[in-house]
């Protein structure tokens, strides 16, 4: 599967069946489903400015106005063809004050102390513990005083096939052991508590615990999670062939078999949704 995105977006039609578009819709239209756009504490009358830091497709952004057409909003993305989709979405969906940025999270070209609010939902996953912290830091730094920091994570998920559970183990001894990447969820309270220099008792932790499939979806709902999956599955194979995990010929079996588990009757799966809230000081 090709992840690059397409070298123009005059065709909006063409840009939407790009197999890395159409999975980041739809997984962003699965949390839509399942997540808050804003935690239930938050008081949205003393908020104007909003960051949705890693934006995506911009889904969460044009949703986030559609309810509350008095915030502007700006979406970073590091692609900038992710960018350009973002804008012709939201030139679409006419939902008021956005603006979306080319940006790397290391080197945001944002004034310090800019935001009542930043959102960041599923940080890059491969990242080094250090370069999380910097990551976290950089979002804290461009917080109003007073502002609130949203970080939203998923859990590594639980699942009662026997070929994604060696999959799930297999990226996860790859990621956090051998690569020494950032294994975030356990580390969110830590990292923001410092970010924000805040006791990790000051934080608001929220966790939803989702499971696949759930005894109230409709068939669609069904049917773009399945979508999700599958997609995820083809975004594992081209990390552990990148980075020398395994071989070609086992992961393939290995992803066959994941394939096979997930549209069976009797497979289920979950995972944990986990979102930390920090109020930034007033006299950071």
């Amino acid at each position: 599967m090709d992840y690059r995105l397409p070298e123009s977006t005059r065709s909006f039609a063409h840009f939407t069946q790009h197999p890395y578009i159409r999975f980041l819709i739809a997984l962003h239209n699965f949390l839509l489903t399942t997540l808050p756009l804003l935690p239930a504490h938050l008081s949205v009358t003393t908020i104007r400015q909003v960051l949705d830091a890693v934006c995506g497709t911009g889904t969460w952004v044009n949703a986030l106005l559609q309810v509350y057409p008095h915030l502007e909003v700006m979406g970073i993305e590091r692609d900038q063809q992710l960018v350009e989709y973002a804008r012709a979405y939201a030139s679409r969906a006419q939902s008021g004050h956005s603006n979306f940025l080319a940006a790397d999270l290391l080197d945001l070209p944002i004034s310090p102390q800019f935001f009542d609010l930043v959102h960041a939902r599923f940080l890059p996953p491969v990242a080094t513990r250090a370069q999380r912290r910097l990551q976290v830091h950089a979002l804290a730094r461009v917080c109003a005083p007073e502002g609130y920091l949203v970080w939203t994570e998923w859990t590594w998920p639980v699942s009662n096939g026997e070929a994604c559970g060696k999959l799930y183990r297999m990226l996860k001894h790859a990621l956090v052991e051998s690569l020494a990447m950032s294994d975030a969820p356990h580390e969110m309270e830590t990292l923001l508590a410092y970010a924000l220099a805040l006791p990790v008792s000051a934080l608001q932790v929220q966790e939803i615990l989702l499971s696949y499939p759930s005894q109230n979806a409709a068939p669609h709902n069904t049917a773009s999670v399945q979508e999700v999956l599958i997609t995820l599955l083809n975004f594992m194979r081209f990390f552990l062939l990148t980075h020398h995990i395994a071989r070609a010929r086992e992961v393939d079996t290995l992803l066959q078999q994941c394939q096979s588990e997930i549209y069976a009757p009797n497979f289920n799966m979950s995972w944990t949704l986990k979102t930390v809230v920090g109020q930034k000081p007033l006299h950071f």
